[in-house]
């Protein structure tokens, strides 16, 4: 499917690799530092950070978006459109959640339903566009107080030190330019309580 023909809401994305996303200098570091066993890559798109996830030994992945990427090798792949509501994991906590420019594209209205799986991950990172950022169904552009406050209110801590750290890897880099600009590494304290 082109992403002409997409449904409007889902951002047309999935189908195309995205420069702007890739941040393996960050992947590699988060591995390291957080030994994640499960990930979501929540608004996988095209699937580029779940494949890479995937690549780790003994780590369980699971890309999530509306449209199914092309290329799915190496992760489970959940289709799901969060307009529909919450998605349906009984019982799944995931280590890691991953989510690279997903959040803009997610009218508020239907928000609660991806802020339900990142209730189910221990660590969270994610970036998001600013405001004034342009892109294909861009609804929720926000600055980063108000993703951290509506974050950090269902229970999470945002590691503004790590967050730095992980963009400063993407220094120089042609790549990434969307991590380097906004990543927040959230820790959910409630993680094993929901």
């Amino acid at each position: 499917m082109e992403p002409e023909n997409f449904p409007e809401h889902l951002g047309g994305g999935p189908s195309r690799e995205d420069k702007g996303t890739w941040a393996p200098e960050v992947w590699n570091r988060v591995m390291k530092d957080l030994n994640p066993g499960w990930v979501v890559d929540i608004g996988c798109g095209a699937g580029d950070a779940a494949r890479y996830f995937a690549g780790y030994p003994s780590v369980i992945v699971f890309g999530v978006d509306g449209v199914k990427p092309s290329n799915k090798n190496g992760f489970e792949f959940i289709n799901h459109d969060f307009t529909a509501g919450t998605i349906d994991f009984p019982f799944a906590r995931f280590h890691l959640g991953w989510c690279c420019e997903f959040v803009e594209h997610i009218e508020e209205q239907y928000l609660p339903n991806v802020l339900d799986l990142f209730d189910r991950c221990h660590w969270l990172a994610m970036t998001h566009a600013l405001p004034g950022q342009l892109g294909h169904h861009h609804v929720n552009c926000r600055d980063e107080e108000y993703w951290e406050e509506i974050i950090c209110r269902r229970g999470f801590y945002c590691d503004a030190n790590y967050s730095l750290r992980l963009r400063y890897l993407l220094d120089g880099k042609n790549h990434g330019q969307y991590v380097s600009n906004t990543l927040k590494v959230f820790r959910n304290e409630l993680w094993l309580l929901k």
